[in-house]
């Protein structure tokens, strides 16, 4: 092994002459990742004339001599009137000076994981609408009182709490399980895909939001139009507009949600094209 395997510091080779170009190297690597300060995470455009020692974090687009040379989401290191080219480890935590945020790599690319406002890492509350079912609904009939729910997440953990109350409740050919809807699942697979983008959380996402349409499609509206709302809000504050991996991961989610669901739409398209079947929106 020539390099430490974090930092990739060279190492002094038996017998080395000049061992103090080999550890200079060192020190000044160590100069700019230790307390990582960057000066942008956002510029596109290589600076005529950097300050010596500046970082950059490369965004999609970037241009320039040397820039357009380097991966994408790398650490551009101007020293001794040269570029150097430094590829970020998972884990790496950085401060982009510019737009006063910190910034942490997750793998495959830097992240706000404290979002622009600073707030609570993957934080996040709000309200949803609990209804109630069974698993072999038949002819049951609900007429509600009241429909409150809230719920908190943290990290990975969701705590939901709500009440339901009815006026009316009547059945004969109902059996099976007793069922809660409305429960904002779609919205923890969404965060979860966005803190870190991979296939199984991009399928897990297209997943969840089938499921929430087979169960009701006033449901499955509600959560696309939810997670494409999300979407652009989370675009904008964690500044991943030209992030690729980012649209992907979106709009992966999407094209598995449309698949899994299509098999069940066409038998409704089908009748409605045999029995000139149709509903109006006041009916809906």
């Amino acid at each position: 092994m020539s390099a430490s395997t974090h930092l990739n510091l060279p190492f002094l080779a038996a017998a080395q002459a000049q061992k103090h170009i080999t550890v200079n190297e060192s020190l000044l690597r160590l100069d700019a990742l230790v307390q990582l300060s960057v000066v942008s995470s956002s510029l596109s455009a290589e600076p005529a004339s950097p300050a010596d020692g500046a970082v950059y974090i490369l965004p999609a687009g970037k241009t320039g001599t040397a820039w357009s040379a380097m991966a994408d989401e790398a650490l551009a290191y101007y020293r001794d009137g040269a570029w150097e080219e430094l590829a970020p480890r998972e884990g790496w935590i950085a401060f982009d000076r510019t737009s006063a945020r910190l910034l942490m790599h997750d793998g495959s690319g830097w992240i706000a994981p404290l979002g622009a406002s600073g707030a609570l890492p993957f934080y996040e509350e709000g309200a949803f609408t609990p209804t109630l079912s069974f698993q072999t609904p038949g002819d049951l009939a609900l007429t509600y009182s009241a429909q409150v729910g809230a719920y908190v997440r943290i990290g990975n953990f969701v705590y939901a709490h709500g009440r339901v109350a009815t006026s009316a409740f009547t059945w004969s050919t109902t059996s099976g399980n007793l069922l809660i809807g409305g429960l904002p699942f779609c919205m923890l697979a969404f965060h979860r895909l966005i803190d870190r983008l991979t296939v199984g959380r991009t399928l897990a996402l297209g997943t969840i939001l089938w499921f929430q349409g087979l169960a009701c499609a006033y449901y499955g509206i509600f959560g696309g139009l939810a997670v494409g709302a999300a979407s652009i809000v989370l675009a904008i504050t964690r500044g991943r507009w030209r992030d690729g991996r980012y649209w992907a991961g979106i709009g992966g989610a999407a094209v598995v949600s449309i698949a899994l669901t299509v098999p069940y739409f066409l038998p409704y398209i089908t009748l409605q094209r045999e029995t000139g079947f149709a509903r109006s929106l006041d009916g809906a």
